[in-house]
C-alpha cells in the first residue's frame, strides 16, 4: 500500500518532502492540537530508501547539557562533547526531523545556554536536511532562522479527518457525525486521536449526546477557554471573535 494512503496531509507533506530531497531546509509553523509530530512522523514515509532519517522531540529543558543528553538518548548514541558533536556523528545529508512544540530551543536560547545560531548549527553539523515544527516563537527577532523555508500547516480537510476515522474505527459505519465534529474543532488532531481510543471498541456510530459528551470531557482535559465548540479560522478571525465577546460583555 502506498504511504499517501496514510498521510495526513499528502500534498503538504509531499511538498516538504520534495524541498528536503533537494537540500532545502524548511521550518513548520502550527499551532496546537493540529498535528504537527503527525506531519514529521508522515514525513518520514516518504523518504527514499537510502535516506536516512532521525526524529527528535524536544522536552523542556534548563541547560545545554540536559539538551545534550536527550538529543544523545533520543538518537541513541553515546554522550557527546557538544551538540555539534552529536549531530555530526549522523550521516551526512539525512533527514533530521525535529518536533518543538514547547519552544525548548528558543528558551534557551533566551537564558543563553545555546547560541541564537543554533538553528545554523544543527543545519550545517553534518549537512542535514531540517524540518522543524514549532507553535510559533515568543521572539523571532532573536533567532537566526536564515536559510529555512517558512511553511505553516494547513488546516485538515474534511476529506482526510473522515479516511483518518474510516480507517481506525472500521466498525463503526457512519462516520460524518464523528468527522463533523472533528472537523469544526480547534484542535482536531487531538480531538481525533482522542475519539478513536474512546471508540475503538464501538460497533456502531455513537449517539449524538455520548459524542457531545465525550467532547466536553476533551474540552476539559485540554482546558479549553470555551466549553462550546470552536471552528477552524485563520488566527486573526479567532483574534477578531474574542476581541468582539469581550466588546459585548
Amino acid at each position: 500500500m502506498s504511504p499517501q494512503t496514510h498521510l495526513l496531509r499528502p500534498a503538504f507533506t509531499e511538498k516538504i518532502a520534495q524541498r528536503l530531497r533537494t537540500g532545502r531546509s524548511v521550518l513548520l509553523i502550527g499551532t496546537e492540537g493540529q498535528g504537527g509530530q503527525r506531519l514529521l512522523e508522515d514525513l518520514a514515509l516518504l523518504s527514499e530508501e537510502e535516506q536516512e532519517v532521525f526524529q527528535l522531540r524536544m522536552e523542556p529543558v534548563g541547560s545545554h547539557k540536559a539538551l545534550l543528553e536527550l538529543i544523545c538518548e533520543q538518537l541513541k548514541m553515546e554522550e557527546q562533547p557538544s551538540i555539534e558533536d552529536a549531530l555530526k556523528q549522523l550521516p551526512s545529508k539525512s533527514w533530521l526531523l525535529i518536533s518543538d512544540p514547547v519552544q525548548a530551543i528558543e528558551r534557551l536560547v533566551e537564558q543563553q545556554a545555546v547560541d541564537s545560531d543554533f538553528y545554523q548549527m544543527i543545519r550545517k553539523a553534518n549537512n542535514a536536511r531540517v524540518a522543524f515544527f514549532t507553535e510559533g516563537f515568543a521572539n523571532r527577532s532573536a533567532l537566526n532562522l536564515k536559510g529555512y523555508q517558512e511553511m505553516r500547516l494547513p488546516p485538515l480537510s474534511y476529506t482526510r479527518i473522515k479516511q483518518e476515522l474510516e480507517r481506525s474505527l472500521p466498525r463503526i459505519g457512519d462516520h460524518s457525525l464523528l468527522t463533523n465534529e472533528v472537523y469544526r474543532h480547534v484542535r482536531p488532531y487531538q480531538l481525533l486521536n482522542f475519539l478513536k481510543k474512546e471508540l475503538r471498541h464501538l460497533k456502531e456510530p455513537p449517539s449524538a449526546a455520548r459524542l457531545l459528551e465525550l467532547r466536553k470531557q476533551f474540552d476539559e482535559s485540554q482546558q479549553l477557554d470555551t466549553p462550546e465548540r470552536k471552528v477552524q479560522m485563520p488566527w486573526w478571525k479567532r483574534l477578531f471573535s474574542g476581541w468582539s465577546k469581550k466588546k459585548t460583555q
